[in-house]
């Protein structure tokens, strides 16, 4: 089965000079956009939604928050707001896997 990797970019509604661009794992199975806690300071100021459970593909439950509202905005779709979550990732050679989960996909086809 393939893999399929899109190129985000992620605006601070408070602060449009803020811009975070990555390449992204879309996963159906996820609901919402994970990013690595590593990265949270590159958004400046988000506001904090809530702590969460998150449970990964081996059933692993981790801990992780959600942030918000950022504009995503991607290739050939209308830019969303929405929220984003927070995890502590692992990097795999040095670099990090962002996630797109279905609720992002839904909300910019729309």
């Amino acid at each position: 089965m393939g893999r399929i990797i899109e190129q985000i970019s992620i605006t601070n509604p408070l602060d449009n000079d803020i811009l975070l661009t990555c390449n992204a794992f879309v996963d159906t199975g996820a609901a919402l956009t994970v990013l690595p806690s590593a990265w949270k300071n590159k958004l400046g100021k988000l506001n904090k939604i809530s702590d969460m459970d998150f449970e990964l593909g081996n059933q692993e439950i981790i801990k992780g928050e959600i942030y918000g509202p950022v504009l995503i905005e991607m290739e050939g779709f209308r830019g969303v707001y929405t929220e984003i979550a927070f995890i502590d990732m692992h990097p795999i050679n040095g670099i990090y896997e962002p996630v797109i989960g279905y609720t992002l996909l839904e909300l910019a086809a729309a």
